[in-house]
């Protein structure tokens, strides 16, 4: 199963539904090299490691009915080879974990 792991939310919590769109957007912009996808998600491509996890870090800005929501993600590179749609999984780490990524 693939996966996204969470480094920080802020707003509103995500659904999983929105998790996995946002597995497929960044997948799609490794695919394309871009950097900027539907005006909502963003990267430099900048890797990064939490833990034993290492991937392409991700920036979205999200605005839903419910409420805004900022998120920083990483990808894992494996799973982006291997990303086949509705395959996605969401799992939130720890804030301590997440601190400890952003001073890397």
């Amino acid at each position: 199963m693939l996966r996204i792991f969470c480094l920080m939310t802020s707003g509103k919590p995500l659904t999983s539904e929105i998790s996995d769109v946002l597995l497929k957007i960044a997948c799609q912009m490794v695919k394309e090299s871009k950097d900027r996808q539907k005006g909502l998600v963003f990267t430099d491509f900048r890797r990064a490691t939490l833990g034993s996890i290492s991937g392409i870090v991700f920036l979205a800005e999200i605005s839903t009915k419910a409420g805004d929501t900022s998120v920083s993600y990483i990808v894992r590179t494996e799973d982006i080879r291997i990303f086949e749609e509705g395959r996605g999984v969401w799992i939130r780490e720890m804030p301590q974990m997440a601190k400890n990524a952003a001073r890397n």
